[in-house]
């Protein structure tokens, strides 16, 4: 996945504004619907493996990208200390997720794409 912008115009707030003009956030600043579980969220689409990997790309625009040790998820560092990870096959079958986090295990937000 390559960056359209570079790392030192990245940021979490700058791409947040522009993945809600693709995706539907509410008033709190929330993308989808609470799901099962703390600061989960759910995004129901007709595709959800295309609509996580467009909300990745998007909401982490400009981050330093790699993949995670055991190759199962992307993760991207924004110049401002969020992460974004990018899991194409969570636990939860058919769901995949993007996680926000503020450092490495501590989420802000797991947000899950279901069919719809």
């Amino acid at each position: 996945m390559v960056s359209r912008k570079p790392y030192e115009d990245s940021s979490y707030a700058q791409n947040l504004a522009n993945t809600a003009q693709h995706f539907e956030m509410n008033d709190k600043g929330f993308f989808g619907k609470p799901g099962n579980g703390k600061n989960v969220w759910v995004i129901e689409t007709e595709d959800p493996m295309h609509a996580a990997m467009n909300f990745f790309r998007e909401i982490s625009e400009g981050g330093v990208t790699s993949y995670t040790e055991n190759h199962h998820a992307v993760i991207s560092m924004l110049r401002d200390g969020i992460n974004v990870l990018f899991r194409p096959y969570p636990k939860t079958e058919g769901s995949p997720a993007v996680d926000i986090m503020l450092s490495i295990g501590d989420f802000l937000r797991k947000i899950h794409f279901i069919q719809r």
